[in-house]
């Protein structure tokens, strides 16, 4: 699943050996000029769902002027 968002880096001890498994924890490299995917459809024999993806953090990142350090709504080269 984690291939689904960018590039995996690393995982924490209790994901990697499935000792807690209510939620993993995925250090993933991404593309910041991308959006972020804020889900993953997943598909099981007994239909799809929507699994929740959630990031500790948000870097900020404008895509008119392709800086970071401020969002679209907050850019000055407009």
């Amino acid at each position: 699943m984690a291939t689904a968002i960018g590039k995996p880096l690393y995982t924490d001890n209790f994901t990697a050996s499935i000792e807690r498994i209510s939620y993993a924890r995925i250090l993933v490299e991404t593309d910041v000029s991308q959006p972020l995917i804020d889900s993953i459809e997943i598909v099981t024999p007994s239909g799809t769902f929507q699994q929740p993806v959630e990031y500790e953090w948000r870097p900020s990142f404008c895509t008119d002027c392709m800086k970071f350090r401020h969002n679209v709504e907050k850019c000055w080269a407009k």
